[in-house]
């Protein structure tokens, strides 16, 4: 069965619209998921690098704090004060307390110049025997609260890592002593959190740095009187910031805005629901800026999460990046609009080429090839079932008169005048055509020879009764012919309804005759 193109022509313009979007929106997620996913390792190679660079300067302290410990494992001195520590009573404790406090004041005001924030002796129990930077608190066990210290003197191996103690919390370095090949305790050396930031800032001057603590490590660890060097972050209601790390980091972070307040809400709202103790990269959108934000897990020697260390600056790479986004799905949108746009207007003016193709230029009125293929379609229906149908031809009389005595201008407006005024009195069902020249032809379906005769008489007295203008001097000549259910065709039709309407032109024009 041939496929009839201009019956299906609406769906085939649907389907191709359908296709066009659904062509359009694939594209959009396709370049949404790329984006993604080009942002996603972005994102991971950055978190990389910013970790790469804490861990080196976490890696440069821990060489200096390998040459703390070297002299002081080298010290007779001090390696005898801690071993007499072991065996001494409390009296015998404090003067052998004093006597290495002595020994290291100096030496801890050297580590301080270079950024190391404790110094910390204990004995094999984890009592704590001298904390150098705190010489006033001593004798804590810290074997519950000091997983580190626990593990060196349980195992008589170095340990490092962060931690939080009972007054400060920082990356620490915690070493076996040994005296007379025995394990006389440990001591700690450990740096502020401050002091990685610090070097971390002066590095990279186009970030700003941050640190936050759980307050429930805080709050379980360090001495109620130490509490204060804590305060409430405004990222988030479970964690803490040093205010000894804020001071610091005040005198380098430079690109907070000036509405601090309802910048830190913003933060608030946007990563709230990401502090869930994992490392993250994510931006923040604040008036018109894109800022980037690093959140490093930080984690204590039991690898729990305790904290997070912050990075944050401009995020103008995946600002730009967002706007090569948007400016992907924006030339697919306008392709599938263009796309749309060409089909549609191949369409519109393929139903154009097909309508001039059809119908006459002058009448707008079906021309004869349309006829012929509308026509026999019908008559095939009728003949089908058994219906009469009819044909009428119909000619304008002396139309060369008109012609000539009024010019063709006119005579184009009678014809156009007249093929409104036989429209619009005949069916719908009836297939009205512009046979040439001043010559129409009608298939009345449905129709038999004496109704078809009572039309044709209708349209003869209709274009004689008419007298606007030029209509006044113009008649009609009409044949009409009946097509029988059986062997007649078009063709036969309509030779016999031309000859019916010679004859009424024979017997003086402006009548209807019918082929018997």
């Amino acid at each position: 069965m041939k496929f009839d193109f201009k019956k299906h022509e609406c769906i085939i313009w649907g389907i191709f619209s359908i296709l066009v979007l659904t062509i359009c929106i694939f594209g959009m997620f396709a370049t949404k998921e790329s984006y993604q996913e080009t942002r996603s390792s972005f994102l991971r190679m950055d978190i990389k690098n910013f970790e790469g660079k804490v861990n080196s300067t976490i890696k440069t302290y821990e060489s200096f704090s390998n040459y703390i410990y070297d002299e002081i494992q080298g010290d007779e001195k001090i390696l005898s004060i801690v071993s007499r520590a072991n065996i001494a009573d409390e009296k015998e404790k404090e003067k052998l307390r004093q006597e290495l406090l002595a020994l290291l004041n100096a030496r801890y005001e050297n580590m301080r110049k270079h950024e190391f924030r404790q110094l910390h002796f204990h004995l094999p129990n984890t009592e704590s025997f001298l904390r150098v930077h705190c010489p006033e608190k001593y004798g804590d066990l810290l074997i519950d609260v000091r997983e580190s210290v626990r593990l060196v003197n349980e195992n008589e191996e170095y340990i490092s890592g962060f931690e939080e103690g009972r007054i400060f919390n920082g990356y620490r370095y915690v070493y076996p002593l040994k005296y007379k090949g025995e394990h006389i305790g440990s001591v700690e050396v450990s740096i502020s959190i401050a002091s990685v930031l610090e070097v971390l800032s002066n590095l990279y001057p186009d970030s700003d740095f941050n640190f936050i603590i759980s307050k429930s490590i805080v709050e379980d660890k360090v001495f109620k009187s130490q509490l204060d060097n804590y305060a409430d972050s405004l990222i988030s209601e479970h964690y803490y910031i040093d205010k000894e790390v804020k001071n610091v980091l005040d005198k380098y972070n430079t690109m907070m805005p000036d509405e601090k307040n309802s910048f830190m809400d913003c933060i608030k709202s946007s990563f709230a629901n990401k502090l869930t103790g994992e490392s993250f990269v994510e931006t923040c959108r604040y008036n018109d800026l894109d800022y980037m934000f690093k959140f490093i897990s930080v984690k204590n020697f039991k690898k729990e999460h305790v904290a997070y260390l912050i990075s944050m600056r401009k995020g103008e790479k995946y600002r730009n990046l967002d706007r090569y986004m948007q400016i992907q799905i924006v030339l697919i949108a306008v392709l599938a609009i263009f796309l749309i746009i060409v089909g549609y207007t191949f369409a519109r003016n393929n139903r154009r080429l097909r309508k001039n193709s059809e119908t006459d230029n002058l009448t707008k009125l079906y021309n004869r090839n349309k006829f012929y293929n509308i026509a026999e379609k019908e008559l095939m229906r009728c003949q089908r079932y058994g219906y009469m149908s009819s044909l009428i031809m119909m000619d304008i009389d002396h139309f060369k008169n008109i012609n000539d005595s009024y010019g063709h201008e006119v005579g184009d407006k009678v014809l156009k005048d007249l093929s409104k005024l036989v429209l619009g009195n005949i069916r719908s069902s009836d297939i009205f055509a512009r046979w040439g020249g001043e010559e129409f032809v009608i298939f009345l379906p449905h129709t038999d020879r004496n109704k078809s005769f009572e039309m044709a008489e209708k349209i003869r007295t209709l274009v004689d009764e008419t007298k606007d203008g030029y209509f006044k001097d113009v008649t009609v000549s009409i044949g009409v012919s009946s097509v029988d259910t059986e062997n007649n065709n078009i063709d036969f039709a309509i030779s016999q309804a031309d000859e019916a309407m010679y004859r009424a032109k024979e017997k003086g024009r402006n009548q209807v005759c019918c082929k018997d």
